[in-house]
């Protein structure tokens, strides 16, 4: 944090969002306005736009949880030439989830949840995300599991 190695970009990024729900289902668009995007040179007008679910399924505690998005980008790169960012960088990602309130089990466990997301991409470009920069595809399925406790 703080520092950037020479001939990269920070990750600073100015982004305008915007979103609506309706019980459980949310859809939030993020619109980058500054020249940058998360390290990317040329990217202003580079967008996400993420639809997310969150179901609870009935007094169980279980709260399925499902998610679509995908990040366009815009401009061109002289770093990535003669490709431009949408090739390069460009992405969909989607993830499904399922957690528990903990609280179900126990009054004195409010507050709790244990839960386990599966989450992937797809097109996503391994010149931007894996084995160029990166050592590795940090583009690639994950399994995530989580214990969380709000105060």
């Amino acid at each position: 944090p703080g520092s950037t190695n020479t001939g990269f970009v920070k990750g600073d990024t100015t982004e305008l969002y915007a979103a609506l729900g309706w019980k459980w289902v949310t859809a939030k668009y993020s619109y980058v306005v500054s020249d940058k995007a998360f390290g990317v040179r040329d990217a202003d007008g580079t967008y996400y736009f993420d639809l997310s679910a969150a179901v609870p399924l009935g007094e169980t505690g279980l709260t399925a949880g499902a998610h679509y998005g995908w990040q366009e980008f815009d401009g061109k790169d002289k770093a990535i030439a003669p490709a431009d960012n949408d090739k390069v960088y460009s992405y969909e990602d989607w993830r499904v989830s399922l957690a528990y309130d903990l609280s179900k089990a126990s009054s004195s466990l409010a507050g709790t949840e244990i839960g386990i997301m599966y989450t992937d991409t797809s097109s996503a470009s391994k010149a931007g995300y894996g084995k160029g920069v990166y050592p590795k595809n940090i583009a690639s399925d994950q399994v995530t599991v989580w214990l969380k406790r709000t105060f």
